[in-house]
């Protein structure tokens, strides 16, 4: 059982169709264990992220993280990982 105390967003804070868009399910979230510390306001583990629009099409492996916007929703932070140090942040 996870620790939903922690939790500052709520499942229904969660765009599913739009996440699952970009490869990732509730379920492999759960399953994975990075529902709990997403909903936390903390990074997952990586995760391959699958993006697709009229002028990209893009896999990579990131972390996501959910924050607020300035508006109050919830808002989705994708950081790409690097292969040679992990993370493209420097």
């Amino acid at each position: 059982m996870g620790k939903k105390s922690n939790c500052i967003f709520s499942e229904t804070d969660m765009d599913w169709t739009r996440l699952q868009s970009f490869g990732i399910s509730r379920q492999q979230l759960e399953d994975s264990g990075n529902l709990d510390p997403l909903l936390s306001g903390e990074e997952t583990a990586v995760l391959s992220v699958h993006l697709r629009t009229a002028l990209i099409d893009l896999t990579m492996d990131a972390t996501i993280r959910l924050v607020r916007s300035t508006d109050g929703n919830a808002l989705m932070e994708i950081n790409g990982v690097s292969p040679d140090n992990g993370s493209f942040e420097e």
